[in-house]
């Protein structure tokens, strides 16, 4: 007669069992969602829980997904936490990889799709839509150069400097050499406040002054820098406040 010990072991395979198939059946009802509508009628929680299926492998993530989008407010602030922040919630790291890939997998994508360096136009109006996917995934202070010839045709578009500085330090040289390399006669510089607000400056202003008497000895223009926080941003050359500086919108 078996002993009760190996009847519960059993008992319990048997209910572990029903419980991973259950996890299984639920899984596959949100994949199969997402194949037939897509992620625009998921809250925040199901896509999270969606992420999570591929890192926390045979448990429940309802209740997780939906403790941390509680405790960080939204998808993107959870996104964008710090790696300390996702550990110190008790987050595995294969999880905490995921998380931190999927913003910068975004910007990757945007640019290898969107952002053609051989044939897309730029403008005052839309030099933005191709500047702020640098700083999607943005936790320190970026610098973002855009290029264009006389006619607008994008030659270059990307960071040229990370990590802590100030519009004071902007890398003139490198600017240069750039607007020269490529043969642009056209700069949109960008730049981004992490933790303050779209706003230039005095060190901003006085920089980007600077900067554009540098551009006129090469015969190059800078069109506008715009200043970039939490996905807004402000255009120095737009705002009319600065007429000094940017006395004339870039023609086409």
């Amino acid at each position: 007669m078996e002993s009760n010990t190996n009847i519960s072991k059993a008992s319990a395979g048997v209910k572990g069992s029903e419980t991973d198939q259950l996890h299984k059946g639920h899984r596959d009802r949100v994949k199969d969602r997402f194949l037939a509508e897509g992620i625009s009628k998921f809250r925040d929680e199901d896509i999270l829980e969606l992420i999570l299926f591929y890192s926390v492998p045979r448990k429940d993530t309802t209740v997780l997904a939906e403790s941390l989008i509680r405790s960080f407010g939204s998808l993107s602030s959870l996104l964008d936490a710090e790696i300390n922040e996702l550990s110190a919630y008790g987050l595995s790291k294969n999880t905490i990889v995921l998380i931190k890939m999927l913003p910068q997998l975004c910007v990757k994508y945007y640019k290898e799709k969107y952002i053609n360096e051989e044939g897309d136009i730029v403008t005052l109006e839309n030099a933005h839509n191709f500047i702020l996917p640098f700083f999607i995934d943005a936790e320190n202070e970026r610098l973002c150069l855009l290029l264009s010839d006389k006619k607008g045709k994008m030659l270059y578009c990307d960071i040229i400097s990370e990590g802590s500085f100030s519009a004071s330090e902007l890398d003139s040289r490198r600017i240069m050499h750039l607007i020269l390399q490529t043969g642009a006669e056209y700069a949109y510089l960008a730049h981004n406040h992490p933790s303050g607000i779209a706003l230039p400056s005095t060190s901003d202003v006085n920089a980007t002054s600077h900067l554009c008497k540098q551009l006129r000895a090469i015969d190059a223009v800078l069109a506008d820098h715009l200043i970039v926080a939490n996905q807004e941003y402000f255009s120095m050359a737009q705002s009319g406040m600065y007429r000094s500086i940017f006395p004339r919108q870039q023609e086409n």
